[in-house]
């Protein structure tokens, strides 16, 4: 991997990361736009829907956990709500004392809401469907006042049409489009007629409902039927929801003067976030169950007092039973087991305390999708792992507690799912991920760079210790320069001939080219021969290799494991590269001489002559000093371990004035040496007091021989005594 594309994989994780969040986001968005809301049953879906929908679930989730804690939160809460319960002990009611069960006779709906009118109530809403008329039966007739009778549902209408405050419920057609309408009988003399549809989002939980919807009508044509709670709202505050204004985002609800009174939020499909605010058991709730009424009613009948305590207030008359065919129960964001009726006092409620539950645009969702990918981006990348894991985590949690306190005071539902699983904790893991992967390869490279430069045992001993950085570090170790004699009258020789070659004008171009081709393969055999020979030795001497300087050799010994006889151990491989490169001369002596034999053969068949192989020598130059010992150049970029400074141009200068294999050391060399080596230091040769060029002042040097018998002596490091 390119070290620019290595500066990239950042950037390139946080936009994978932001590519995935905006599209979970966007496929979030086509669900609710284009997966059809669920009516009342939690029916199937395509594995399409199911896999997508995953993330609007959590999200829905979270926003459940909000609108619970909210609910305890002591809301504002309209004081004139309340709800007539139909409940077990109101079916035991009349079954004991009128001998009917569900369905019941329509005129105990009559009574009801005659009771209710008689505490002065101010509207009542049915969330029963009065669908079909029911058998007359002539126990079920009821007299009136002029002595006739008529039949339940007859009366039930009769009683119905007395006052403009009754609200009749539609429900949705169990098949069809559209909503299933009271009967004519009562939906005629209704002050109006508002649908209880719920939507149930991708679990089967009632968090939105259709504000309103446009059905057909027995009378022809299509009638807008608005929901209940609004219904309620719009009695309560005066609206006339026939001039509503509907945009993008938006319902304005308007008084009967035409004036705006109040904004309502809507999501992009026009449906209403419900703000469950008010429980079943909220106190705030005024709760009557049909026995009471029932009884109230035949109390005032008998001419005793009742007290009027449904006076101004909207009621609502729904099942709160559950296990039977009446029972109108569902999830909610409360619990799991609410009164749906529920629905109609939560949304009145929000609309007469204006309370609204407001999500973001898309555009807003998206650059907030973005800023949380840009926040653990940067804390992932400066900051240590753990730190940068917790500061993602606090920030993280604190993003929490702000979604929440914003929807607790405002209502702004801020997504909290797809942020922080998404953008935070993703962005986090996977720039965590990259590092890791980056360390892992950062130190194989370096493993395989110390391996490179050092020997099997001085590296055994780095990895080991782990002590040494590739960064800058001051030490006191010895320098060696080992430069070729001779090589370049070597290839000032093999560019002379391919010249005199290429001069000859019966040379076919091709043949020129190979020949010049052959000259440098021979010239580059010649010396990585050698040069590599030296390295070798260098290396096998605990020696650290630095790197080649054309036909020079550079090594150092002392870093970067230290090591007290790094003198001796510089000096004792110089000893051996020397004795190498004899050894090796000899060997092309051999050769040479087997080729002039050759070549005689040769000329008397006329066959091209063999080249005679080049005898090289090396100059060696060795400085003991303080130095400064780093890696250069930085990266995936080729470095080099090296060492600078002016003790490191001594030993330059040093093999600058060598001869052909001689080993020259400074005195600060020749001082370890007597410690480490007294007798091979005795036997060293002054060679006076050179001046080096750029170096001020003179310094004493010494001619190391290197014959056969010269005593060697093995330094500590090397006769079992670790490197220290």
């Amino acid at each position: 991997m390119t070290p620019r594309l290595v500066r990239k994989v950042p950037l390139l994780i946080c936009g994978a990361v932001l590519g995935v969040v905006w599209s979970l986001r966007l496929s979030s968005l086509w669900i609710s736009e284009r997966a059809p809301p669920r009516q009342e049953a939690f029916g199937f879906r395509s594995v399409l829907i199911e896999g997508l929908g995953l993330v609007e679930r959590l999200e829905l989730g979270a926003y459940d956990s909000r609108m619970r804690l909210a609910s305890r939160r002591a809301p504002r809460i309209a004081t004139n709500l309340g709800l007539v319960g139909l409940d077990v002990e109101s079916l035991g009611y009349t079954a004991t004392n009128d001998g009917f069960s569900w369905p019941l006779p329509r005129y105990f709906h009559a009574q009801i809401l005659e009771e209710l009118r008689q505490q002065e109530v101010k509207a009542v809403l049915f969330d029963i469907l009065f669908a079909d008329p029911h058998y007359d039966y002539q126990e079920t007739r009821r007299q009136l006042p002029d002595g006739s009778r008529v039949s339940s549902d007859a009366y039930f209408a009769r009683v119905i049409g007395q006052r403009p405050d009754v609200i009749l419920s539609a429900f949705p057609k169990p098949v069809e489009s559209g909503l299933e309408l009271p009967a004519t009988l009562f939906r005629a003399p209704a002050a109006a007629v508002a649908h209880a549809s719920r939507i149930f989002d991708l679990d089967p939980v009632v968090r939105r409902i259709r504000p309103f919807v446009d059905t057909a009508v027995p009378e022809g044509g299509t009638a807008r039927i608005w929901h209940g709670g609004f219904v309620l709202a719009a009695t309560e505050l005066g609206l006339d929801l026939r001039q509503s204004r509907i945009t993008r985002g938006w319902i304005t609800l308007v008084d009967t003067n035409g004036l705006e009174r109040i904004e309502v939020p809507v999501d992009s499909r026009t449906n209403f976030f419900i703000p469950w605010l008010v429980p079943a058991e909220n106190e705030a709730l005024f709760y009557e169950n049909y026995a009471d009424l029932l009884h109230a009613a035949r109390r005032r009948r008998e001419g005793q007092p009742v007290d009027p305590a449904w006076r101004g207030r909207l009621a609502i008359v729904a099942s709160v039973v559950a296990g039977n065919n009446v029972s109108d129960l569902g999830a909610t964001p409360l619990s799991a087991n609410t009164p749906l009726s529920g629905v109609f006092w939560n949304v009145a409620n929000s609309l007469i305390t204006a309370q609204f539950v407001r999500k973001p645009s898309l555009a807003a969702d998206l650059a907030l999708l973005s800023l949380l990918t840009l926040v653990p981006a940067v804390l992932s990348w400066r900051l240590r792992a753990w730190w940068a894991t917790g500061a993602v985590a606090l920030f993280a949690a604190a993003y929490v507690v702000v979604a929440f306190a914003l929807f607790l005071r405002t209502g702004w539902m801020l997504p909290v799912v797809l942020p922080v699983a998404g953008a935070l904790l993703m962005t986090h893991v996977a720039l965590l991920t990259w590092r890791g992967i980056n360390e892992l390869l950062t130190r194989s490279e370096t493993r395989s760079f110390w391996r490179r430069v050092l020997s099997e045992n001085v590296f055994a001993a780095w990895e080991k210790q782990l002590t040494e950085r590739a960064g800058g570090s001051h030490r006191r170790v010895t320098i060696a320069f080992a430069d070729l004699r001779g090589f370049t009258e070597m290839v000032d020789e093999s560019h002379r001939l391919v010249l005199e070659y290429t001069q000859d004008s019966k040379a076919d171009p091709e043949a020129t080219r190979a020949f010049a081709r052959h000259e440098a393969d021979e010239s580059m055999a010649t010396i990585n021969r050698y040069l590599s020979e030296i390295a070798r030795i260098f290396k096998e001497h605990d020696g650290t290799f630095d790197k080649y300087i054309g036909d020079c050799v550079m090594a150092f010994w002392g870093a970067p494991i230290p090591c007290r006889s790094h003198a001796l151990s510089c000096v004792l491989a110089s000893i051996s590269a020397q004795r190498r490169v004899r050894e090796l001369n000899e060997e092309r002596l051999r050769e040479n001489r087997r080729r002039e034999a050759e070549n005689g053969r040769r000329a008397a068949t006329g066959q091209p002559m063999q080249r005679i192989l080049p005898l090289l020598a090396f100059g060696v130059g060795i400085h003991t000093g303080e130095v400064t010992v780093g890696t250069l150049g930085g990266g995936r970029i080729v470095s080099n371990y090296t060492v600078f400074g002016r003790d490191a141009n001594i030993a330059s200068r040093l093999e600058a004035i060598a001869g052909r294999g001689q080993i020259v050391i400074s005195h600060a060399t020749w001082t370890d040496l007597s410690r480490d080596a007294p007798i091979l230091a005795s036997q060293c040769r002054p060679l006076g007091h050179p001046v080096l060029k750029g170096i001020k002042e003179s310094i004493e040097i010494y001619e190391v021989p290197w014959s056969e018998d010269v005593p060697v002596e093995v330094p500590p490091a090397r006769s079992g005594n670790a490197l220290q």
